[in-house]
């Protein structure tokens, strides 16, 4: 079965917290991948989200951590409210 990652960037202006991530993560750019298969059918394909990850750095390593995708955006969205 096909799959593809793709990746983008978000901004938190602020510090957050993820609940996959033990300690709050400082404001900053951080890397988001994702992972999505490939559903094809008769005139197109289809490519459904199967992980989220986030690139973290803490004691001068990068790590890569499997997030729930909606509590990203939830933050998100914390954070934008936070600075208006």
């Amino acid at each position: 079965m096909p799959s593809r990652n793709t990746t983008a960037h978000v901004t938190f202006k602020r510090a957050f917290q993820l609940a996959e991530i033990d300690q709050e993560l400082p404001p900053g750019r951080y890397e988001i991948e994702t992972e999505e298969k490939a559903i094809e059918g008769n005139k197109r394909t289809v490519y459904v989200r199967t992980a989220t990850f986030i690139w973290v750095q803490s004691l001068g390593r990068s790590r890569m951590v499997k997030i729930d995708p909606t509590g990203l955006e939830a933050a998100l969205l914390k954070d934008s409210i936070k600075n208006q």
